[in-house]
């Protein structure tokens, strides 16, 4: 008996929305269901030409999407074509399994979302088009022919080095007027130029960034005075010329705003860091926002600022009345209060914000006064000084965790800090917090395991010196200074003390079984919920914050991350992934997997496992090299082996320790 088309279509939905891999099983059932099914297998395809997008790459790819289609009978699927220039992170030949290699933004972008496609092609490295003019004109009439049999085609994502081409450009304008252009590196050789004009002011442009060529600003002026449908602007600018914009008056130019009411209100404007730096200069105002959107927000969708930007400087709430989502980074380390007064009113007072992302806030202040009972999704992370000598505590975080279940009652995805306390009914207790949000599906914790704060004392003669309390479950070898051995090259970490370390070893330490422990505590609180409307936890993304675990003893020559990243950052602080099975005869299996933690490569994308520099490092020899510094001994190997002492297993040295269980007797106890 076959199922209506309807009704396989409809299973076929859920899980391309849920479990891709559990689509293409379906799809393999039969000719039937993969035929159904192959709406949403072949919806978006991806090509990747590679570092140098060389003519063959490109030939080769279209030559196998066109064999696949065909094959498939899926032309009229095709939805989105995403043209990349991969870089040597990305996959450099077409996958087995095309749609299984997408990432989720890939598959079906919402770029309300705090993680879409822009988010991973700003990453984007590639030399200009006038260092490497590989690609010509002519190159891409493989591309046209393709682009020609896919008459259901809406979205075309381009990022490439080089300049869109103009025959695919005619293409869209003849037969596909509906298909939507995003072009992620948009810039005009020539603003003279007929093509870059028709190209500037192309009904197809709806979206551009200008990550290659920030000086240009005569094309992203020309675009947004002159593209009719031009909705979405994305901009990663030198940081003098935005401070040289912020000294110049706040109003639009006479020029920039000549035709300013020919054109659509933009609805998604992103601001990105420099690539050239590690860290976002800070900076003064809102200017370039302000000029880019002709100081009207009212149709303003989205707003990603990952520069900072004085939220002093911001218009009044009342200016975005359509803003859903919203991405703040902060300043570091301002000094007015007012500051964070006016970010936190600012946020406040956004009446359909239901996304929210706050990066490098300041954990002595508050969130809670900025917090709308509408968020369905909260991303919380702080600013880490990793020079500090006395880092900022997790108190307010840890307070807006436990009131969260009453402020935000609606999140369905929550990303947030906390810190752990060799898990304890104290950190139980932020777990079992979490669990009260009734309709929270997706989390993700950044656990901290910082060292033991620094103390002032005053010493016998009167003079102040820095010390480190002594822990009640300290014993004497615990108690004990951890000092160096300069003659091995070992440094010391005085006045941390053998505990504290042992402490963080046991704090950065989370493996399959702790992670599996977390979620099914965060779970088992939600089911004590009453009350209608109560959503299973689906997915839990956990491990260490990579910040967090900082000491202040450094010196120019001694670097205590450094010399501790065998043991914090290679063997432990693994990252793991937590789902609960999508069979409604199995929803209590959870299958877990580890994901790459060497590189933190998140950023780019959630890889699948580890990435391939994690492996070749692997198998390099990372385990002989760290077991060679654990038999030097010295104060951090001591420490290391106290904790897990060889069991003659035959485990390698990366992986011969486990996590401390959760307290749960103890915290079970105090209810």
């Amino acid at each position: 008996m076959l199922f209506p088309p309807e009704i396989v279509a409809g299973i076929a939905e859920v899980l391309d929305a849920s479990h891709p891999p559990s689509l293409v099983a379906f799809a393999q059932t039969s000719k039937y269901h993969y035929a159904i099914s192959s709406r949403f297998l072949f919806r978006t395809i991806r090509m990747t030409l590679g570092d140098s997008e060389e003519p063959e790459r490109l030939r080769r790819e279209v030559d196998k999407w066109e064999a696949m289609l065909l094959r498939s009978n899926a032309f009229a699927h095709v939805r989105r074509l995403i043209l990349f220039s991969a870089d040597q992170e990305r996959e450099q030949e077409m996958p087995d399994n095309p749609y299984l290699a997408l990432e989720p933004c890939e598959r079906d972008d919402d770029p309300a979302h705090l993680r879409s496609c822009w988010d991973i092609y700003h990453m984007w490295w590639g030399p200009t088009v006038e260092d490497d003019p590989s690609l010509r004109n002519e190159d891409w009439q493989s591309v046209v022919r393709l682009v020609g049999q896919l008459h259901g085609l809406t979205d075309i994502f381009y990022a490439c080095v080089a300049q869109f081409p103009s025959c695919l450009l005619e293409t869209l304008r003849l037969e596909l007027p509906r298909c939507r252009l995003h072009h992620f590196n948009f810039y005009l050789t020539d603003p003279n130029g007929a093509y870059e004009r028709a190209l500037a002011t192309a009904p197809c442009l709806y979206s551009i960034g200008d990550l290659d060529h920030v000086d240009d600003e005569t094309g992203r002026s020309l675009a947004r005075r002159h593209a009719p449908h031009l909705t979405n602007v994305f901009v990663w600018a030198p940081w003098r010329r935005l401070r040289d914009a912020a000294a110049r008056n706040h109003e639009p130019s006479e020029r920039e705003s000549a035709g300013r009411d020919l054109v659509s209100a933009l609805q998604h404007i992103e601001l990105g860091k420099s690539r050239y730096l590690e860290e976002p200069e800070d900076l003064s105002d809102f200017v370039i926002i302000t000029r880019l959107a002709f100081n009207d927000f009212s149709a303003l969708r989205i707003l990603k600022l990952n520069s900072a930007i004085d939220y002093r400087t911001l218009p009044p709430s009342e200016n975005f009345p359509s803003l859903v989502t919203l991405a703040l980074r902060c300043i570091r380390d301002p000094t007015a209060s007012s500051y964070w007064i006016a970010g936190l009113a600012f946020i406040r007072n956004l009446p359909r914000l239901t996304t929210l992302q706050l990066i490098a806030w300041n954990r002595s202040v508050s969130v809670v006064p900025g917090l709308s009972p509408n968020l369905r999704t909260l991303e919380l992370t702080t600013h880490y000084d990793r020079d500090a000598v006395d880092p900022l505590p997790y108190g307010h975080i840890h307070q807006l965790i436990h009131q969260l279940a009453t402020l935000c009652p609606r999140l369905e995805e929550l990303a947030i800090e906390m810190s752990r306390s060799r898990g304890d009914a104290s950190e139980v207790a932020l777990y079992r917090a979490l669990g009260r949000l009734p309709r929270l599906r997706r989390l993700t914790l950044y656990l901290g395991a910082s060292p033991a704060p620094l103390v002032q004392v005053t010493k016998e003669d009167g003079t102040v010196a820095l010390d480190t309390p002594v822990e009640p479950w300290f014993d004497a070898w615990a108690a004990e200074y951890l000092r160096g051995e300069p003659a091995k090259g070992i440094p010391g970490l005085r006045p941390h003390r053998r505990g504290h370390l042992l402490d963080l070893f046991v704090n950065s330490a989370i493996d399959e079984r702790l992670a599996r422990s977390i979620f099914a505590v965060i779970d088992g609180s939600k089911r004590t919920i009453t009350g209608g409307g109560v959503m299973a936890l689906e997915q839990l993304e956990v491990g260490i914050d990579r910040y967090s675990a900082g000491f202040p003893q450094r010196t120019p020559r001694f670097s205590p991350s450094m010399a501790l990243r065998p043991y914090l950052h290679e063997a432990l602080g693994r990252k793991w992934l937590v789902t609960r099975s999508v069979r409604d005869d199995a929803r209590h299996v959870l299958h877990v997997r580890e994901l790459c933690h060497f590189c933190q490569c998140f950023a780019m994308g959630t890889p699948q496992g580890w990435c391939g520099r994690a492996k070749q490092y692997k198998a390099q020899g990372a385990d002989r090299k760290t077991r060679e510094l654990v038999s030097k001994g010295g104060p951090f190997a001591e420490v290391w082996t106290r904790l897990w002492p060889d069991k003659g297993d035959g485990r390698l040295w990366l992986d011969s320790w486990e996590s401390r269980p959760l307290e749960l007797d103890s915290y079970l106890g105090k209810q």
